[in-house]
């Protein structure tokens, strides 16, 4: 979110609030306090006219197809960011940020992010939304590999940005050193 931001694109953050949060290496979700009340999502309509077109969340993996159903949102593309699973389980655990479970174990952890992409790409086939996957943490250390998975979902809205625009930003935003340690 924080290299779109940057680019200019419509992600609902300002580049001198990007959502960033060098803590956790992470952040821009935008969406997060959509979520689900006795098991049906709680009606924020009124709120959805009002989100930009690219939004980000974790969350996601697991509202989507409701959301969708509803006809609350249209999606064009989707950018599914995955991590080994075991990786992203201890990743949480360094940082005590457990997802979607009450057990503080690796094991459950790498379960619940096993089962998100698995939802995730679920909602896509039955919903015939393109998605791109992006592998972590290529995607966070090479601009090329990230320019071209991008540019699959995103050609209509990165028409004005040329790639040594996008590279130039790349390298002034992302933390190579840092993308193996998260």
């Amino acid at each position: 979110m924080r290299l779109l931001t940057h680019l200019g694109l419509d992600t609902g953050f300002s580049i001198e609030d990007d959502g960033f949060n060098e803590e956790v290496m992470g952040g821009g979700e935008i969406f997060t306090h959509l979520g689900t009340e006795n098991g049906s999502l709680i009606d924020a309509v009124g709120m959805l006219d009002e989100l930009p077109r690219i939004l980000k969340s974790p969350d996601f993996c697991w509202l989507l197809d409701a959301l969708l159903k509803k006809k609350w949102i249209d999606v064009e593309h989707v950018f599914l960011p995955v991590r080994d699973p075991l990786e992203a389980a201890q990743s949480r655990q360094r940082r005590n940020m457990w997802w979607w479970t009450d057990s503080h174990s690796i094991e459950s952890q790498k379960t619940v992010h096993e089962a998100a992409i698995g939802a995730t790409l679920a909602t896509c086939v039955v919903h015939d939304i393109n998605c791109t996957v992006l592998k972590y943490p290529d995607f966070t250390i090479y601009p090329s590999y990230c320019w071209d998975q991008l540019c699959e979902g995103l050609d209509e809205l990165v028409l004005d940005v040329q790639y040594e625009h996008f590279e130039d930003v790349f390298e002034r935003l992302t933390y190579t050193d840092k993308a193996m340690l998260n």
